[in-house]
């Protein structure tokens, strides 16, 4: 069985991967960090649809060996997403889970 994670509105996935930031390293479920901080300002529809993108951009990220999204910072290496299309596309292209 598969659906369709819907578009999310731009700043509602930059707010969310924001609070997913702010909260790395704190051992906090990045959904529930999501939520708390922002469900009165957000639908809470595009919150959830805004975790399972970033969620795949993640993995996508994860399981590319791109060098472009490489930064070594004093002595370990991170990968970063600073390109804003990257950003654009996971918001908005098509995206469907199977489960």
């Amino acid at each position: 069985m598969a659906f369709t994670v819907n578009p999310v509105p731009l700043n509602v996935i930059i707010a969310a991967h924001e609070v997913v930031v702010a909260n790395h390293g704190s051992g906090r479920d990045p959904f529930m960090a999501i939520a708390a901080a922002l469900a009165k300002k957000h639908d809470h529809n595009d919150l959830a649809n805004a975790v399972m993108r970033l969620r795949a951009l993640a993995e996508i990220v994860k399981e590319t060996n791109r060098s472009s999204w490489v930064m070594t910072l004093r002595g370990k290496d991170y990968k970063l997403i600073n390109d804003p299309e990257s950003i654009l596309n996971a918001a908005r292209e098509p995206h469907r889970i199977k489960s």
